[in-house]
């Protein structure tokens, strides 16, 4: 007799154990259990949404701990909840269980299951410039990310502006080439799976640049030893600077101008030259990039 009651005593104890939760299934609670909705990786942390149980007012969130068993981690007045205790690259399996108001007792069974997801944080931008032919944006990979989504505001209608993806990509750099010169855009970056599904957050504010092209450079001449150089002027631009190279140097700057041509009488017979222009605004700073081929002549 004392045996089967020790059995007994013991059967109920388990039945109530892990803070009196039990799997989903159970019929000894008034509330099904919730069902997670969602589960994402925002910019903060691990996201989770659950169906709301009418009815009830409070949540226990289930995250399982390093030995894969479920444990109490978190209590959410809210069917939304953001798990800010994560790392990139790392996987984290949830539950969730509906409880009283005052957070001591569980009204439902769980999903023994739970979701599983590995978090991967947003993207750290690291650069944006003109370059030639584009905007090009850098950023930084994060733990765990595979491939990227590059994301633009066009920003002439600012009040209506809204994210737009111009590529996908498995690089850490993007050149877009489809800007018009004198417009401003603002660029971001999420993560995204191989098979193009959504894998991070990005950052809301991104990096803005205003995109002037490089100047087209026109017929490059010859005269009496002097070299003239012409391009189109650039909408926006405030003047230009000049540069040149020879068989035996890199560019270098030469000149600044505000016309739209040059004369070089610096020159040395018998020697071939490559000049290219790059736009500046009003201080003398470069605001585009310039052709990296240039116009070539032989002196």
């Amino acid at each position: 007799m004392k045996r089967s009651l020790l059995i007994l005593l013991a059967a109920v104890f388990l039945t109530i154990s892990f803070s009196g939760c039990s799997a989903s299934g159970s019929n000894r609670y008034a509330y099904d259990a919730p069902q997670i909705k969602s589960i994402s990786s925002s910019r903060t942390g691990v996201s989770i949404t659950v169906n709301a149980v009418e009815g009830v007012s409070s949540y226990r969130i289930l995250r399982k701990n390093d030995e894969q068993k479920w444990a109490v981690y978190a209590h959410s007045k809210s069917p939304s909840f953001t798990d800010e205790n994560v790392e990139g690259g790392g996987t984290y399996t949830y539950t969730v269980l509906c409880e009283s108001e005052d957070g001591k007792t569980p009204l439902s069974g769980y999903d023994s299951q739970g979701k599983t997801i590995q978090y991967i944080s947003v993207p750290e931008l690291s650069a944006i410039s003109n370059a030639y032919g584009g905007v090009k944006i850098e950023w930084k990979a994060p733990k765990g990310a595979v491939k990227y989504r590059v994301l633009r505001k066009d920003l002439e209608e600012e009040d209506e502006a809204e994210w737009k993806t111009v590529a996908s990509t498995t690089s850490l750099n993007f050149t877009d080439t489809t800007v018009e010169s004198g417009k401003k855009y603002s660029y971001t970056v999420r993560c995204i799976t191989k098979n193009g599904t959504t894998a991070s957050s990005f950052d809301s504010n991104g990096l803005t640049i205003q995109y002037y092209d490089a100047p087209v450079l026109g017929q490059i001449i010859g005269i009496n030893g002097i070299i003239r150089i012409s391009w189109r002027a650039v909408e926006g631009a405030d003047q230009y600077r000049v540069y040149r190279k020879d068989e035996a140097t890199n560019w270098s700057a030469i000149a600044d101008t505000t016309d739209t041509k040059y004369l070089d009488d610096t020159t040395d017979e018998g020697k071939t030259y490559s000049y290219t222009v790059r736009c500046l605004d009003v201080y003398g700073r470069p605001i585009s990039s310039f052709d990296p081929q240039g116009v070539t002549i032989m002196r």
